[in-house]
């Protein structure tokens, strides 16, 4: 049997914040009531995120949500060098 690879979804969406030149105060404030800094810092550390946060950080980020549950590294540069221009 062939083995899955598994994203770690946090660091996805690390990477799309950074890239956008988003801190992580910034990113709190867009999710609402209830996230902080601090709250912030662990869901990027997360390897697993609930599919409803993950659905509204799509969103946020005006991205599938596959990309930021099933993208590689290198897919998930790719994307951003083909549909992000700054």
């Amino acid at each position: 049997m062939e083995k899955k690879h598994h994203t770690h979804v946090g660091s996805n969406i690390r990477r799309f914040r950074d890239f956008l030149g988003w801190k992580q105060q910034l990113m709190a404030v867009k999710l609402g009531r209830g996230w902080d800094q601090k709250k912030i810092s662990r869901l990027e550390y997360s390897k697993n995120v609930p599919k409803d946060l993950l659905i509204k950080i799509a969103v946020i980020f005006g991205l599938p949500v596959e990309v930021l549950e099933e993208g590689s590294e290198e897919d998930f540069l790719s994307i951003i060098r083909n549909n992000f221009k700054h």
